[in-house]
């Protein structure tokens, strides 16, 4: 069972990274479509919807950037981690004080990198799902305005 777990968690990683990198550049797709339908038409009121849609899917591409970040910072704070139980960090050395008020500060930032990046993971979905909505109302909008 041990020897399959460190395959298991780069699976999870590897497709965790794939599937919030697919709804960045989807999100990015949705701003370059709406360019392209907007290029050369004067601005009305009736596009702030789509305006709106624009601003969420480019905080969805923040959120979801962010979260890749987190997550990194989450997976060198581990392996840091490891080494330094292993006792062959330089600096803490094989000192079981040291040792262990290192890996609880390294558990700490885990935990709470951890968090940001579940919820910007969050957040990045929230914010492609509003702009989905509010492209959906722009386009019914300018249906009955046409």
């Amino acid at each position: 069972m041990n020897d399959r777990l460190p395959n298991v968690i780069q699976q999870l990683h590897e497709s965790q990274g794939k599937y919030t990198y697919f709804l960045i550049v989807f999100a990015g797709s949705c701003i370059a479509l709406c360019i392209k339908r907007t290029t050369g038409v004067p601005p009305a009121w009736n596009m702030i919807p789509l305006a709106a849609a624009v601003l969420f899917w480019a905080l969805s591409i923040l959120c979801g950037l962010r979260n890749r970040d987190y997550f990194q910072s989450t997976l060198y704070a581990n392996a840091r981690m490891l080494f330094i139980q292993s006792g062959e960090d330089p600096e803490v050395g094989n000192r079981p004080a040291y040792i262990s008020a290192a890996s609880e500060g390294l558990r700490q930032a885990c935990e709470s990198n951890s968090n940001k990046g579940s919820w910007l993971g969050n957040a990045h979905f929230i914010f492609l799902s509003a702009g989905s909505v509010m492209f959906i109302i722009w386009h019914i909008i300018t249906m009955f305005l046409l």
